[in-house]
């Protein structure tokens, strides 16, 4: 079951920084600012959780606290993919975080038309799913947990 590979691969850190890249060479970053050091779980989804897998639709990374379970997807500039990988990920995996918070967070290198994606059936879905918890920024993300 999805959430037993999940648990193996949750990577337990402390620290007040964390830099997330795109392992296939891309240039979006998600940044961790952690200042208080709390205990938060790392979840690679692409390479740990889904590598044995013929999944090609899932987003890349997962961060787990407390409260929380944010998705991370590092895209080039295919915003419209970047989506339905998050959302395949969430509907993969949501029923192994039920009593956690769902955020979806989209990071590009560049981002064309946003007003198109927004139309998608896609895009749609992943903000209800997420209660609105969606952020689609351009370069850098950081985010304060």
């Amino acid at each position: 079951m999805i959430c037993d590979d999940i648990r193996v691969c949750l990577v337990k850190l402390e620290v007040p920084k964390k830099t997330l890249v795109d392992k296939k060479g891309g240039h979006s970053k998600y940044c961790i600012d952690n200042p208080d050091r709390n205990i938060f779980d790392l979840i690679d989804f692409e390479t740990c959780v889904y590598n044995d897998r013929e999944h090609d639709t899932k987003c890349d990374f997962g961060i787990l606290t407390q409260e929380n379970i944010f998705y991370i997807e590092l895209k080039g500039s295919d915003v419209k993919k970047g989506v339905e990988q998050l959302l395949s990920t969430i509907a993969d995996t949501r029923k192994c975080f039920e009593d956690k918070l769902l955020k979806a967070r989209l990071v590009v290198s560049r981002y064309p038309k946003p007003a198109l994606v927004r139309q998608t059936k896609e895009y749609k879905d992943l903000v209800k799913i997420v209660n609105q918890n969606l952020i689609i920024t351009q370069n850098i993300h950081t985010e304060k947990i």
